[in-house]
């Protein structure tokens, strides 16, 4: 029984994610830039998460090198790779 509402729940959750959005859901009608005094405020508040989260990329998984890769040539080809399929992607705009 316990599956079946399971599976119901499911398929009702995926069926709500195709609704078109309301204009005002809940009565919030601002975001958090329009509604605070001080805008800087509220746009570093948004951007702390992305910093705090791209730190995980400076662990150093007991190598003492970023990314865990104590070989310069590996960390260079990763780079590059990276740059290559950005270069790919940002040439389509």
């Amino acid at each position: 029984m316990t599956r079946i509402i399971f599976a119901f729940l499911c398929i009702i959750s995926m069926a709500s994610a195709f609704v078109t959005p309301q204009a005002a859901s809940f009565g919030v009608t601002n975001t958090a830039l329009e509604a605070s005094r001080r805008p800087i405020f509220a746009a570093a508040a948004g951007m702390v998460p992305a910093i705090i989260s791209s730190s995980a990329a400076l662990a150093t998984d007991g190598t003492n090198e970023w990314f865990g890769v104590d070989d310069i040539r590996l960390l260079v080809v990763l780079f590059l790779g990276h740059f290559a399929i950005l270069s790919l992607y940002l040439a389509q705009y």
